[in-house]
């Protein structure tokens, strides 16, 4: 190709060629969403689709991540990769499509089906003009994103970054906000740190008629959750994110139960602001 130009007319023609096929791609990847390190037959569908296209993989990373290395017309130095991740979470689907989850209480709720349908097209129209770009693209698929510490630790500690090395890298991730056929740019930080949080409180069961009897870990949870939830609303530690989930004590009308388990999430920017808001966390749980 002579220009630039050319070869974006040409991804956009071959991007409406393949448009339907990775629609159906998408589908069934919503329609059979698995949990973090459990995605074996979502692996074994994207290795057939692959294999149905002729397209060599390899296989085996943090056991059901994927990689594709795709080599330009001509050998250069530069590596560029693109991810996507293809685990589901543990969420039942409300929605009425024909591509509903089957797979009770667990859906793609965070759009990972469409980054891998969409990562998916990508290889096929770069595989389809590989003689007509230089370079190496590295494709990876990753499992257990939701999860932590998920699959990227695994894969990079694997070496799925090296040989070829890579210089380069890109990610990706559905915006519902977005306006459709828009693309969203940004200098700088974007994404945050991600922290699960996990507290058991314990007290002393009982009988809710003899109150003497027993320390109510419910009332401890609730207070410390309205503590901490204070603590970042207050604060706000440079755009941070503090939330609790979860909430488990499984007593019953008339019975206190001996522990409150708490999940939840601490999102932040800076490893500063993350360093600081772990420790008021333990400080405030601890008082």
């Amino acid at each position: 190709m002579n220009n630039i130009s050319e070869m974006i007319e040409e991804i956009k023609r071959l991007s409406n060629e393949y448009f339907q096929e990775i629609l159906e791609i998408r589908r069934y990847l919503h329609k059979h969403p698995e949990l973090s390190f459990n995605e074996f037959q979502t692996s074994k569908y994207i290795k057939h689709t692959l294999s149905n296209w002729g397209i060599e993989f390899t296989e085996g990373f943090a056991k059901t991540g994927i990689i594709v290395t795709l080599s330009g017309s001509v050998k250069t130095e530069k590596v560029i990769a693109l991810r996507a991740d293809f685990d589901a979470l543990p969420i039942k689907e409300e929605n009425d499509v024909e591509y509903k989850s089957i797979n009770e209480g667990v859906m793609h709720a965070c759009g990972h089906d469409a980054h891998t349908a969409s990562m998916l097209g990508a290889l096929k129209i770069l595989n389809n003009l590989k003689s007509k770009w230089s370079g190496t693209i590295k494709f990876i698929f990753q499992p257990a994103e939701e999860m932590l510490p998920g699959g990227a630790k695994q894969m990079i500690e694997e070496g799925v970054l090296l040989s070829p090395n890579v210089t380069e890298m890109l990610a990706q991730h559905v915006l519902p906000e977005l306006e459709s056929g828009k693309v969203g740019f940004k200098e700088g930080k974007y994404m945050a740190s991600t922290d699960e949080i996990y507290i058991n409180i314990i007290g002393v069961g009982g009988h809710a008629a003899i109150p003497k009897n027993y320390n109510n870990p419910i009332l401890s949870a609730s207070d410390l959750i309205l503590t901490l939830n204070k603590n970042f609303l207050k604060k706000n530690h440079n755009n941070s994110i503090f939330a609790i989930g979860y909430v488990s004590a499984k007593g019953s009308t008339n019975v206190i139960p001996d522990n409150v388990n708490l999940k939840g999430t601490f999102r932040a920017l800076t490893e500063s602001h993350r360093d600081i808001a772990h420790q008021e966390m333990k400080d405030i749980v601890k008082y």
